[in-house]
């Protein structure tokens, strides 16, 4: 059906209201038109009447009485649509005017005039005194004129409501008399039934032209909705290349293409990056596997090995299980890190004390490889924060120094308030990050140095998912790690975090 479509509703929303309002607008200038054409009746009569009234005096000076008078005057007012007719005192009828001859004919009376006769009077009396019309009508006049008393002329309507009647009591030659003027509406009901004939045929034909013009343009207006869901029927996981035609970006629907677009621009993003993420963590995951399965079809190729080659074998099957557990367990915290399912525990604690407690953990890795690690406690850092991810923070930061720093460097730790937030850094004399690895860094699974041996793993997983744990668990706690300075001199990592909103309680 057409009102299953958006185009068919808005079109019927559309014509539903434009019909409500032509009505409206119709029924206004009827009742308009009605009004003003009363007013113009009423107007009439009452010029009619007073009119009548001067020649009614006039007359007096001619006729011998002034029931003469207004036989004579009855009879010079000749109209197609209106009559007078003077009562006297009493409530007798004295005179009635001759509605006159149609104009636009030959001597044919037009409806007003007809009508008018049913009623006429002579200057003697009633004429056609066995007409029922005639009776009725001259008898709702003399009620009328009963009504009009000296200085209060009435309206009224007569005939059941077709004839608009005026009645106005004067007094000539010393006598009361009420002049009734009778108005038959005929040419004010033939403009209202021309208007609403009009009405009739116009709106229709409105509303028609109306829906259809409304349905072509919604039709026009929704044409790029249309041509955006056929494209995004043929966006897929496969095909996130695909975009949204913008055919104009500054109406609503060309914001909202733009819109759709960002947002297939994130989601491939997105998805991109879970694609690279998987293939680093399965090469990550492969070569641990690869140096278990191979220790283990060495040591058990020749039957008769010698307990310290089988010890070798274990200690080698170790080191490539604790590899892979460090992996494995960086993996799943960054995971539940991005379902938003790894809960702080927060605690309270001392900034300077965890510090130091990392120095010394990592201090026997840092001879073994030459490097001095070096870290003087300042004053107390009161803090409160999750001890256990924070130590592995500071951890993750020392054993990335410690690895890019050659034999006889210095790894420093400092800690400092700066601007209500506790500043930790640490400094190394390695060679620094190359330029174009700078803006990755703390991507996951990235290694400036993809040269380095996997075997030199220490206690992170050295799969190139430390710096990335470690600004995830600075986020977490409100604050930022960043790669502060770098060069041919060292680096330097700056993790800052808000002292003021994390206070112990």
């Amino acid at each position: 059906m057409i009102l299953d479509s958006v185009r068919g509703r808005l079109a019927a929303w559309h014509t539903a209201v434009l019909a409500l309002v032509l009505v409206a607008f119709s029924a206004a200038t009827y009742a308009f038109l009605v009004e003003l054409t009363r007013q113009r009746t009423d107007g009439l009569l009452v010029e009619t009447a007073r009119a009548f009234h001067h020649t009614f005096i006039s007359e007096l000076v001619i006729e011998s009485t002034p029931d003469a008078a207004a036989r004579h005057a009855a009879r010079e007012f000749r109209f197609s649509d209106r009559m007078v007719l003077v009562f006297g005192a009493g409530g007798e009828q004295i005179a009635s005017s001759e509605p006159g001859e149609s104009a636009g004919g030959a001597g044919e009376p037009d409806a007003g005039g007809a009508r008018m006769r049913a009623g006429r009077v002579g200057a003697s009396g009633p004429i056609g005194a066995d007409s029922s019309a005639s009776r009725l009508l001259i008898g709702e006049a003399a009620r009328l004129a009963a009504k009009a008393g000296p200085g209060a002329p009435v309206f009224g309507m007569l005939a059941g409501g077709e004839v608009r009647a005026y009645a106005e009591a004067v007094e000539v030659g010393g006598a009361p008399y009420v002049i009734v003027a009778i108005q038959h509406p005929g040419a004010e009901e033939a403009v209202l039934r021309t208007f609403l004939e009009a009405v009739a045929i116009a709106i229709p034909l409105a509303l028609v032209l109306a829906g259809a013009g409304g349905y072509f343009l919604a039709r026009k207006s929704l044409a790029p909705v249309v041509a955006m869901s056929g494209q995004a029927t043929r966006i897929s996981a496969e095909r996130l290349d695909l975009r949204l035609p913008v055919a104009n970006p500054r109406d609503e629907l060309g914001q909202l293409a733009t819109a759709f677009n960002a947002l297939l621009s994130r989601l491939e993003a997105a998805f991109r990056q879970q694609r690279q993420f998987m293939a680093d963590a399965s090469h990550e995951l492969r070569t641990p596997v690869a140096i278990l399965r191979a220790e283990a079809d060495v040591a058990l190729s020749r039957p008769d090995r010698s307990p310290a080659e089988y010890r070798e074998s274990l200690e080698v099957v170790r080191d490539a299980a604790g590899r892979l557990t460090h992996v494995v367990d960086d993996l799943f915290m960054l995971a539940r890190a991005d379902a938003g399912q790894y809960p702080l525990s927060p605690e309270d604690l001392y900034l300077e004390e965890l510090l130091a407690d990392c120095v010394r953990a990592m201090r026997s890795l840092a001879e073994r490889r030459g490097v001095r690690l070096e870290y003087a406690p300042g004053a107390e850092a009161p803090w409160r924060g999750d001890e256990a991810l924070l130590r592995h923070l500071v951890l993750n930061l020392l054993d990335n120094a410690i690895k890019h720093t050659p034999t006889g460097g210095l790894v420093a730790v400092e800690l400092a308030t700066e601007e209500s937030a506790y500043a930790i850094r640490v400094r190394d004399t390695g060679a620094g990050v190359p330029p174009e690895a700078q803006s990755h860094i703390f991507d996951r699974f990235y290694r400036a140095d993809r040269a380095r041996s996997r075997a030199e793993a220490t206690m992170t997983s050295g799969a190139g998912l430390g710096l990335a744990i470690a600004r995830w668990i600075a986020e977490a706690h409100g604050g930022t790690v960043t790669l502060e300075s770098t060069g041919p001199e060292g680096s330097t990592f700056l993790v800052k975090l808000p002292a003021a909103a994390l206070q112990p309680a």
